[in-house]
């Protein structure tokens, strides 16, 4: 048995976000083969139910806390703000799910040019200390696999000492997709339609589970169903992701602009509706019941291509087909299955056309559904975790980070993280800057405040 702690800043509540779900995921499986696994988290915690101990830490105690596991499983800028974490006993896995350092040129647009480039700066860094510091890394994708090949390969960690351990490189950095949980037991009602007066029986629902951060386009979506709305008056969209549970994590321009496009195009209220709460874990399978379609609609941009859009989990989760853009692994996986449609980025006829004939075609969306439900085995947490279980029955140090080169390595990564550190304070932004991609993913919109 081998005793592993999941790392994460993230609030772990009944309103949980992708960082620390992830987290709780993962450490069932673990316990589930056997394993001495948990959460331990620097932000909020609060009782939950279930078979994961989850506990508070408070940052200046993180090290010591890790210190007691085996493995240590970390992402996001905690390890750039924690790295005596690399030098306990615990061995460390770097989570590389969330590219948080590209979220962040599109997160950061709005900001002025010297902010921007400090909290795009911190970023890098974060992901610098991650790679020169983690004994395995994990990643969601094929595609994320070749983009952190690339990263470690940069910063010397493809070195002699571990390829020649392993010339595929299989057990330094390995795909371990966001998962899917059991199926959802039957659900209680009380969800969209209990949320949302207007919506009935008859409505056609489009639903956007998760946040509106910047990366994403909720703006054509309003604008192509206002226009819907004229020839197809039953469709409604609701926004799921109000009031993030972190509080670091703020609405952006992106919200804002849907809202004012829905408000100017009069359906704010009637055909368009933005839910103030973050919906509970437990509760969501409630409002993707009262779904007709899933929806999520992002820009043209490089986040795109490395992402893995973990909201459209959850509509195969329920068995409710997705219609998204495209260009992304996850809604090119569940087109190629028949689980769901894509279209070009920003794209209003585009959009507008697909959904008309989607919504107008009850045989298509019935043979998306089935779809989805028979995908959804491959994609549950059980399957994906292989790589991590594996790891974790035999843990082990890099090869390159042997003895005194783990110490001589974050004695490095100290003296290079200090010179960036002092620039920031001088412009008096430093923590605002770090805000941006903390906790576990940039979610922050502008320094005065959205991972």
């Amino acid at each position: 048995m081998t005793s592993v702690a999941f790392l994460t800043p993230e609030p772990v509540t009944d309103r949980v976000a992708g960082p620390a779900i992830r987290c709780l995921e993962l450490a069932r499986v673990l316990r589930a083969a056997g394993h001495d696994a948990g959460v331990v988290s620097t932000g909020q915690v609060a009782p939950r139910e279930g078979d994961v101990p989850v506990r508070h830490v408070a940052p200046g105690d993180v090290a010591a806390t890790a210190d007691q596991a085996d493995v240590v499983v970390v992402g996001g800028d905690l390890l750039d703000r924690h790295p005596a974490l690399a030098s306990g006993r615990a061995r460390l896995v770097v989570d590389l799910y969330d590219p948080f350092h590209l979220e962040a040129l599109e997160q950061t647009a709005d900001l002025p040019p010297r902010h921007r480039q400090l909290a795009v700066d911190a970023a890098v860094r974060a992901m610098r200390t991650n790679a020169l510091l983690g004994d395995t890394f994990l990643c969601a994708s094929d595609d994320q696999r070749k983009l952190w090949v690339g990263h470690l390969a940069a910063h010397g960690r493809i070195n002699p000492d571990t390829y020649d351990a392993d010339p595929a490189l299989s057990r330094l950095l390995a795909v371990v997709p966001f998962g899917l949980p059991a199926p959802p037991a039957a659900t209680a009602g009380g969800g969209l339609r209990a949320a949302v007066p207007e919506i009935d029986d008859d409505s056609d629902v489009l639903y956007w589970g998760g946040g509106l951060y910047n990366w994403f386009d909720p703006e054509v979506l309003v604008r192509a169903v206002a226009r819907l709305v004229r020839t197809r008056p039953t469709v409604r969209l609701a926004f799921a992701g109000g009031a993030h549970p972190n509080p670091d994590v703020r609405s952006g321009e992106a919200a804002r602009r849907a809202r004012a496009a829905a408000d100017e195009l009069g359906v704010l209220g009637t055909h368009v509706f933005f839910l103030p709460g973050w919906i509970d874990y437990d509760r969501r399978a409630d409002y993707l019941a009262d779904a007709t379609l899933g929806v999520s609609t992002h820009l043209a941009h490089v986040e795109t291509e490395f992402s893995y859009r973990t909201r459209l989990l959850d509509y195969v989760w329920a068995g409710v087909p997705t219609l998204a853009t495209g260009g992304d692994p996850l809604s090119t996986l569940l087109e190629a299955h028949g689980a769901g449609w894509t279209v070009p980025p920003g794209d209003v006829d585009a959009l507008h056309d697909r959904l008309a004939q989607v919504l107008g075609d009850r045989a298509a969306l019935d043979a998306a559904r089935a779809a989805a439900s028979a995908l959804a085995p491959s994609l549950r947490w059980t399957r994906v975790a292989g790589p991590l279980l594996e790891y974790c029955s035999a843990p082990a140090s890099a090869p390159d980070l042997l003895g005194g080169r783990r110490r001589a390595q974050v004695a490095r990564v100290r003296r290079m993280n200090a010179g960036d550190r002092r620039r920031e304070l001088r412009h008096a932004v430093g923590r605002r800057a770090l805000a941006m991609i903390r906790p576990g993913a940039p979610r922050a919109a502008t320094p005065t405040r959205e991972r």
